[in-house]
C-alpha cells in the first residue's frame, strides 16, 4: 500500500508542479491575475480568531469534498490537483510581479505539499474499499481509518491557518 500512495503522490506532485508553472507563466503573460493576494486582505480585515477558524474550515472543508473523490478512485485527485494549481498559478503570477510577499508564497506551497500528503494518505481507503470482500468489513476498516484522517487534518489545517494568520499579519 505504501508503494501505491508513494506512485499517486509523486503524480499528484507532478501534475500540481508542471500546471502550477505552465498557469503561472500564462496568466503572467496575459495579465490574467488580481492585483492583490485575496486571502492577506481577508486577514487584514478580519478579527484574527475568526480568520483562523473560517481558513481552518474552508480548508477542511475542500480536503474532504477532494478526499471523497479520491476515495473513488486517484485518477480524480488528478483532476483535484488541476483545480488547486489555478489558485498556486494565480500566486505565482502575483510573486513574480512583487504583489505577494517571498513568506506567503512560500506558505502557500508549504500548504499545497500538505494537501498533496494528506490525499496520498487518503489513498488507502481507496485500496480498502477495492480488496474488502464485505461491506462490513470495509465499512469497519474504513471508519477506524478515518478516525484516524480526521483529526490529522483539522489539526493540521489549524495550525497552517494560525501560521498564515501570523505571517500576514507579521510580514504584509
Amino acid at each position: 500500500m505504501l508503494r501505491e500512495k508513494l506512485k499517486w503522490l509523486t503524480i499528484y506532485e507532478f501534475t500540481w508542479i508542471v500546471v502550477t508553472i505552465l498557469l503561472g507563466l500564462y496568466r503572467l503573460g496575459h495579465h490574467l491575475y488580481p492585483r492583490t493576494v485575496q486571502s492577506i486582505n481577508f486577514i487584514k480585515e478580519c478579527n484574527p480568531v475568526y480568520a483562523v477558524f473560517s481558513i481552518t474550515s474552508s480548508n477542511a472543508s475542500s480536503f474532504f469534498m477532494a478526499s471523497s473523490l479520491i476515495v473513488l478512485n486517484p485518477i480524480l485527485g488528478v483532476l483535484v490537483v488541476i483545480y488547486m494549481s489555478f489558485f498556486s498559478s494565480t500566486l505565482i503570477a502575483l510573486y513574480l510581479i512583487g504583489a505577494c510577499p517571498i513568506v506567503h508564497f512560500y506558505y502557500s506551497i508549504i500548504e499545497c505539499q500538505v494537501y498533496l500528503a494528506l490525499w496520498a494518505y487518503t489513498i488507502s481507503l481507496y485500496y480498502i474499499r477495492k480488496k474488502c470482500k464485505t461491506l462490513l468489513e470495509a465499512w469497519r476498516i474504513m471508519t477506524c481509518t478515518l478516525r484516524r484522517l480526521i483529526p490529522i487534518a483539522l489539526l493540521t489545517f489549524t495550525i497552517l491557518a494560525i501560521v498564515e494568520v501570523w505571517e500576514v499579519l507579521t510580514y504584509a
